[in-house]
């Protein structure tokens, strides 16, 4: 399957311009624009080596952004787009899973922050995000990756990180 077979699973325009996103480390994204529209989306392919049950990472999406929104969450939520046919997750021919996502305008990314005021907002956002959903109703939410959740781990890997680099 082409990719434009992927992208008519989702839009039934062919008046669309499809850049890939570059920035990604695990899956293959494109931001998709629909001109039809004036809209922009973001075209992801999963990267099922990686997540082995991609259906995880989209019941987990379903899931936060019902408690972020339960809980009047601040800022805007990415949320799933159906296809056409009503799926969350589309396969392609190669059996590969694909998603499409509401995309967030003027957001940017970055692999590092480009200073420590940059950085203090991305951890005080974060902190902000993992206080609303630090609630019961998230306790169905599985692991798409080992230890994924596991915070405690990620901070003493981050501590073993730093004492590796004798930055402590």
């Amino acid at each position: 399957m082409e990719l434009n077979d992927i992208v008519a699973e989702f839009i039934t325009t062919d008046n669309y311009e499809l850049t890939p996103i570059t920035d990604g480390l695990i899956n293959t994204t494109y931001l998709l624009e629909n001109k039809d529209l004036g809209k922009k989306f973001i075209l992801q392919k999963i990267n099922n080596h990686v997540f082995k049950q991609p259906e995880v990472v989209i019941n987990n999406h379903l899931m936060i952004n019902e408690v972020l929104r339960s809980n009047n969450y601040q800022f805007e939520i990415i949320e799933p787009i159906p296809s056409l046919t009503g799926q969350i997750l589309v396969k392609d021919s190669n059996g590969q899973p694909w998603r499409m996502l509401s995309f967030v305008e003027n957001s940017i990314t970055f692999l590092t922050a480009p200073s420590l005021q940059t950085a203090f907002e991305a951890a005080k956002t974060f902190s902000h995000f993992l206080n609303t959903v630090n609630t019961e109703k998230l306790s169905a939410i599985e692991d798409s990756l080992p230890n994924f959740l596991n915070f405690e781990k990620r901070v003493a890997d981050y501590k073993d990180f730093l004492k590796m680099q004798s930055l402590i």
